[in-house]
């Protein structure tokens, strides 16, 4: 049970919403914010929302995942180089390639 103190009584770390905010425009990573802040990354995503920013937390990703269909590969080397799973990246094209038509 020591663990489970140590995890109670831990001090967390103190932020503003401000710090967060600043922190994501700067471009800093989600989860690199989540450590120096010691928000989660469900709290961070809210507070981004109660300030009226959109984050992006996977346009990106999806526009790569286009951009290596086009080039001509296939699911599992797309999963490969995006971290997605084969069956994600499927699901993307479909979304997305419907979506352009």
């Amino acid at each position: 049970m020591e663990g489970f103190k140590e995890f109670i009584t831990k001090k967390k770390i103190t932020h503003s919403e401000g710090d967060v905010v600043f922190l994501y425009l700067q471009k800093t990573k989600i989860d690199e914010i989540a450590t120096s802040t010691g928000c989660s990354i469900g709290e961070i995503y809210r507070i981004l929302k109660r300030n009226h920013i959109s984050p992006n937390r996977l346009k990106t990703r999806h526009n790569h995942v286009l951009y290596y269909h086009d080039a001509g590969f296939d699911a599992a080397q797309i999963a490969g180089f995006t971290n997605y799973s084969e069956r994600n990246v499927r699901y993307i094209l479909r979304n997305k390639l419907t979506d352009a038509n």
